[in-house]
């Protein structure tokens, strides 16, 4: 029940007709090695898509003010891009070159992130460092802007601050996407 007997001259042949034949990875695969890179590469795309978003944030935010600093005695304000103070001479400019140096390495250490894609613990690595980096944006961006406010200024933040935020939780949710995959393939060696 369930085999049906196929004539042909010479031999008989059974064939089962209750399930589909059984799907293994090494009758198209031969070599483990093929079959885990094409299963990490498959799993790959959306962390590769929070990397990616990550980036584009950060070089968004690399274009738009982040605070605006008004003079007491000035009617002029200055504008804070990241690296750039607009609206006035200024004395405090290398202050600011930190924020587009933090920005940039974190950005560098992004897109190096998505190409090590084959390394996925180099990558975790990679993921918490950028997010350290992006920390230390906002650790220098609050401590540089409450030396202005204690001087003779008024700082007034600006919503584009959050955006390396939004850029550091792309980071968080590629992080956990890649520990999940990490885990997933060494489920699989396991079973092996």
């Amino acid at each position: 029940r369930g085999y049906i007997a196929s004539l042909s001259p010479g031999r008989v042949r059974e064939r089962h007709t209750l399930s589909p034949p059984h799907f293994s990875p090494s009758l198209y695969f031969p070599h483990p090695q093929i079959t885990l890179l094409i299963l990490s590469l498959m799993i790959q795309r959306v962390q590769t898509l929070w990397l990616i978003l990550a980036a584009v944030l950060m070089v968004i935010s690399a274009f738009l003010p982040v605070a605006r600093l008004i003079p007491d005695d000035i009617d002029q304000s200055l504008i804070i891009y990241n690296g750039v103070i607009t609206g006035g001479a200024c004395r405090l400019s290398a202050l600011v070159l930190l924020f587009p140096s933090l920005l940039s390495l974190a950005f560098l250490a992004d897109v190096y992130c998505i190409f090590k894609f084959a390394d996925r613990k180099k990558q975790l690595r990679l993921c918490s460092s950028v997010m350290f980096i992006l920390f230390l944006w906002y650790v220098s961006y609050f401590s540089l802007l409450h030396i202005f406010a204690a001087g003779d200024m008024q700082v007034s933040y600006s919503l584009n601050a959050l955006i390396p935020f939004l850029a550091m939780v792309c980071v968080f949710l590629a992080k956990r996407r890649i520990r999940y995959d990490d885990e997933l393939i060494r489920s699989v060696d396991r079973i092996r």
